[in-house]
């Protein structure tokens, strides 16, 4: 989840700390949050560690005093995406170093916990050093590349790293998703190696060719980018303390439950709170009775609208459909694969994880976009305490608006790689009018049942008009998100690249993505909630607690309905799963909180003064599921 760069072939010290700062400023847009390198100079290593971005002044200028080396044979860096470790703490930043070796690595190792129990290593809390405490812990007798491969095969996760032997001074470098890049001269020699194609063809050395590592491939050179060993090898690392869906389920049917006590439609379970319902003398309500089932297209117009493309950018947020996704494209598209994310601070550690074990198994070019997630979340703060100053469901999605940005990622690495279309495996179920719905847009039901999204021009044009007025109505929303919130808007509204939406074409099935994602990937459910959905997103519990508490419904009540009118679950069951998945999650919302640096206490006591004094629901019960059901 970071970016790693490096000028191995040095030339004069100015010239290769200029092209390392060069490589280190783009490849900043992979990691904000810290960085560091290490150089060998006059036959000695030294390193550095910062837990600032690579292109601070302070940092800028610690790079530019290596120009004083007589000699400089190499540079290796490392920008950090934060996972796991707080960056102020240097043990968490990279380089990892140990008295033989140096390490940068991109990606997360998912059974490091394991590995430093089995092991008795000592617990950092930065999973890349369990790498090189495997190597220093493989017998002396092993040769160097030997060992290596030995580390690998007990590592599950996402994996690409440039290694460095002080004893044998030779690199290894490795990946499991060809997320490695190199500019190699006509004699095989390793001038400048990133984590992105695009950095390296902005590189000024222009007799050399860029070279692409594939996935679970590797090579050893000497210290002066020299290839003296090619080899192949997956990681086949498991991890013991997994948790399946069923049990979390079990668990939580247990519970006793908060229920709202409202009026539902007799053959969905949308109840009299949602904004522009009604309800014929049946008690169906006009969401049922304008629903017209969309036929599923033929699987093999999808491959034929892909046959001639080499590259295939595909978004992927970390959730549970997206995850199955990246399965299915591997799966019918036989060129290049490139998986897309964007961490604006709202992406949860648990989905972080859960990408890295599906492109570390599928072997997918894994490309991060990381925004200023301090600023970000600074912005998703001033908003959220903007928005508790005038309390209004329809201005709600402000709070994620910060994420729209990620369409025009998506856009400009589709133009990088000439690409025509971007894959976005979005459930044909995730339709959820009442958002747009508490803004005032009625719902347009023959133009929702064409597509999985209404995106009309009035349709737009309706939102824009609300948000511009609610905006101007609050001054508190005239803060430092502003323009973020509008390039927001334009990106996700007025995208370039044409998106496709597999689940047109192929039949979306919970239970099959659930068990699916568990035996291919030890995929890992969150244990606060009984549902695989939305557990990526670190905005879902928060914004969902509030339409909970305000109207007893959220988007899982409008998802499971969009389910019951397709004929894939029934009533019972659909409100059982809702109730259930409705409940607030308290640990969640704190951590949401503590992401933005809001203060829980005076959140909660400013929104619960507002629930009370608005709610749309007459009354609560607090029962078990069984209770409730055999009162009815």
């Amino acid at each position: 989840m970071c970016g790693i760069f490096g000028v191995i072939q040095a030339d004069n010290p100015s010239n290769s700390i200029d092209k390392f700062i060069s490589l280190g400023k783009m490849s900043e847009t992979r990691g904000k949050e810290a960085t560091g390198y290490f150089l060998n100079y006059d036959n000695d290593i030294n390193f550095f560690k910062s837990p600032n971005r690579f292109s601070s002044r302070k940092n800028i200028k610690q790079v530019k005093s290596e120009k004083n080396k007589k000699q400089i044979n190499f540079l290796v860096g490392h920008t950090r995406l934060k996972t796991e470790g707080d960056e102020s703490n240097h043990e968490n930043n990279q380089p990892c170093t140990t008295n033989n070796f140096f390490l940068v690595h991109n990606g997360i190792i998912t059974n490091h916990k394991e590995i430093k129990h089995k092991y008795k290593f000592n617990n950092v809390e930065l999973d890349s050093i369990v790498i090189l405490d495997l190597m220093e812990s493989k017998s002396n007798d092993k040769n160097y590349l030997e060992k290596f491969i030995s580390c690998i095969k007990e590592l599950s996760g996402e994996i690409t790293i440039c290694l460095y032997s002080t004893a044998e001074k030779k690199f290894i470098f490795y990946t499991n998703t060809g997320s490695l890049f190199f500019l190699v001269d006509d004699n095989n020699v390793i001038k400048e190696f990133a984590s992105e194609k695009w950095i390296l063809k902005k590189s000024k050395n222009k007799n050399c060719k860029i070279y692409q590592l594939d996935s679970f491939n590797g090579f050893v050179t000497n210290k002066d980018g020299r290839i003296v060993e090619n080899f192949t090898i997956k990681n086949q690392g498991k991890e013991e303390n997994y948790i399946n869906i069923e049990s979390i389920k079990k668990d939580t049917y247990k519970k006793k439950i908060k229920i709202p006590n409202l009026k539902r439609c007799s053959k969905c379970i949308l109840p009299d709170t949602v904004p522009f319902i009604t309800f014929d003398k049946d008690n169906v309500c006009n969401f049922c009775n304008n629903h017209v089932k969309i036929p599923l297209k033929d699987k093999t117009e999808l491959k034929n609208i892909l046959t001639d493309e080499e590259n295939l950018i595909v978004g992927f947020s970390g959730g549970r459909d997206s995850s199955y996704g990246m399965l299915i494209a591997k799966s019918f598209f036989k060129g290049n694969i490139i998986s897309v994310s964007y961490d604006w601070g709202m992406i949860t550690e648990l989905a972080r994880r859960n990408q890295s074990r599906v492109t570390g198994k599928l072997g997918v070019e894994h490309v991060w976009a990381s925004a200023d997630i301090p600023k970000k979340r600074e912005n998703i703060r001033k908003n959220l305490y903007a928005w508790l100053e005038k309390p209004d469901l329809g201005m709600i999605p402000i709070l994620m608006a910060g994420d729209k940005v990620w369409q025009k990622i998506l856009d400009n690495l589709a133009d990088k790689n000439n690409s025509n279309y971007v894959l976005q495996f979005q459930s044909p179920y995730e339709v959820a009018q009442f958002k747009y719905g508490f803004s005032g847009v009625k719902p347009q039901f023959k133009y929702e049942n064409k597509k999985f999204l209404n995106t009309s021009l009035s349709f737009k044009f309706k939102l824009f008009i609300y948000y511009f007025f609610g905006i101007l109505k609050n001054y508190r929303y005239w803060n430092s998100s502003l323009w973020d919130s509008l390039v927001g808007y334009i990106a996700f509204n007025f995208n370039k690249t044409k998106l496709l939406y597999p689940f047109e074409y192929i039949e979306f099935n919970e239970e099959e993505i659930d068990k699916t994602l568990e035996e291919n990937f030890q995929w890992e459910f969150d244990i606060y909630n009984p549902s695989s959905w939305r557990i990526g997103d670190g905005t879902a519990p928060f914004y969902n607690f509030i339409y909970w508490e305000y109207c007893g419904f959220t988007e899982n009540d409008f998802f499971r309905s969009n389910q019951i009118r397709d004929g894939k679950l029934n009533r019972s069951e659909a409100l059982k799963k809702t109730l259930f998945e409705n409940q607030s999650k308290e640990v969640r919302i704190r951590e949401y909180l503590k992401y933005i640096n809001a203060d829980y206490d005076l959140v909660i006591k400013k929104l619960t003064g507002a629930i009370n004094k608005n709610t749309k629901v007459k009354d609560w019960i607090f029962s078990t599921y069984e209770e409730y059901e055999s009162r009815k």
